[in-house]
């Protein structure tokens, strides 16, 4: 027995799981699901996958995961210059840059700086930035953009998500493909980590069968 299957015997395991799973399209998980076509893609696991498996990632506290999604930010190709101006101005007034309490004068500088540079160039990755930590700033927002007539159309969807099965704790695990490979040899739907200085709290589903709702769908809705 090598030494990731004996790992993957002694982590604890829950039988369900619930959370929301953030996407730009829900169809293309919906499409799947109704297809039969298999949430495990095998070795084709993105960067982005955190547990080092494929399939249908989701979390109890999706606001940490908006930030991933990628077609909230099209709006920017479609600002004007002066549209920009207005963004970075306001942005600028908002009492996180004016106070004393939740920047350093070094992020406000570099944040000034961030907006000069976004008001000139159009580049969105600068409001990237500033969406992260330490401003936070999400510029995205529909609510946000509304004061200048700008609509942004593409926010993130919050899926709701529940399965049942057999899913693994990894919490305290080193986790690598070859205990994904374990943990599947051995029958687990999937995994979850809890929330840690390393990590955001998720879950990965590998079993379409384990899916018993994503959204509207629930297999007994879609039975042949």
């Amino acid at each position: 027995m090598s030494s990731e299957t004996r790992r993957s015997l002694e982590l604890p395991t829950v039988t369900e799981l619930q959370g929301y799973h953030i996407t730009d399209d829900p169809q293309v998980v919906l499409a799947a699901l109704h297809a039969g076509i298999p949430l495990d893609r095998g070795y084709d696991v993105s960067p982005t996958d955190d547990l080092q498996a494929s399939g249908l990632y989701f979390s109890e506290a999706p606001q940490l995961w908006v930030g991933r999604a990628a077609n909230k930010w099209r709006f920017v190709e479609r600002l004007t210059e002066e549209q920009r101006g207005c963004i970075a101005r306001t942005m600028l007034q908002d009492s996180r840059y004016t106070g004393e309490w939740y920047l350093t004068s070094s992020e406000k500088e570099r944040a000034a700086r961030w907006l000069e540079r976004f008001i000139e160039s159009g580049n969105v990755v600068y409001l990237h930035f500033l969406a992260e930590q330490p401003y936070n700033f999400q510029s995205w927002k529909p609510s946000f953009l509304a004061q200048f007539g700008i609509v942004n159309n593409e926010t993130p969807h919050e899926v709701p998500v529940k399965v049942q099965g057999l899913f693994a704790d990894v919490s305290s695990a080193r986790i690598s493909p070859e205990l994904i490979v374990a943990l599947k040899q051995r029958g687990h739907d999937g995994a979850f980590i809890q929330a840690s200085i390393a990590f955001l709290p998720q879950a990965v589903v590998w079993n379409n069968r384990a899916v018993v709702k994503f959204g509207d769908y629930q297999p007994n809705n879609y039975a042949s």
